[in-house]
């Protein structure tokens, strides 16, 4: 029989007096580290500055994320770029992102209504709401004709449902109730005189 000489391997002994300890270097500039981190304290704290001096230098009114557009109110994107990170967490579906950027930014507008209760977006900020993009078909994109802009409380108990429960139409009803002034909803009964 022929037979093949086995492979040595070596001994674990002497694997170990070659073994040189790991010393910890700054990925930068290659000075010793104190902690597990990638960088030395030095070279940390100079990238929280020139991160910081970047922050400060954007426009508080342009997108973080492409720069050019105006950013929504109270985010710091654009309505693009919002439509685009929100689609972007259901890759499986269709999407059109040009109307989805269009009813983003109607949302903001006082003048919106939400679908569901009919009262403006100036009266839902009053009792602290504001309006989203909620898709109405939830196994379909954000696509023209499954999207209508909703209270965000209706949107959120809607969830994947096909309808809002009328528990949470109530309660918001009940807080819009207390509005006084309202008018810019196509609601009967939304101005109450005094």
């Amino acid at each position: 029989m022929d037979h093949k000489p086995s492979r040595q391997l070596p001994s674990p002994s002497a694997a170990m007096m070659t073994w040189e300890p790991h010393v910890n270097k700054c990925s930068r500039c290659n000075r010793e580290r104190e902690d597990n981190g990638r960088l030395c304290l030095k070279c940390r704290e100079t990238k929280r500055t020139q991160q910081a001096q970047a922050r400060k230098s954007r426009s508080p009114g342009l997108c973080y994320r492409c720069g050019a557009r105006d950013s929504l109110p109270q985010t710091r994107h654009c309505a693009r770029c919002m439509s685009y990170l929100r689609e972007r967490t259901l890759p499986h579906l269709e999407h059109d992102l040009e109307a989805h950027a269009l009813l983003m930014t109607l949302s903001c507008d006082p003048q919106a209504r939400c679908q569901v209760t009919g009262r403006s977006l100036l009266a839902l900020r009053k009792v602290g709401q504001r309006l989203s993009v909620d898709r109405q078909d939830s196994t379909r994109g954000y696509v023209d004709g499954n999207m209508q802009l909703m209270a965000l409380d209706l949107n959120s108990a809607k969830g994947a449902g096909q309808s809002v429960p009328q528990r949470a139409v109530h309660l918001l009803l009940t807080k819009l109730a207390q509005v006084k002034d309202d008018r810019l909803s196509l609601v009967p009964g939304a101005t109450h005189q005094d």
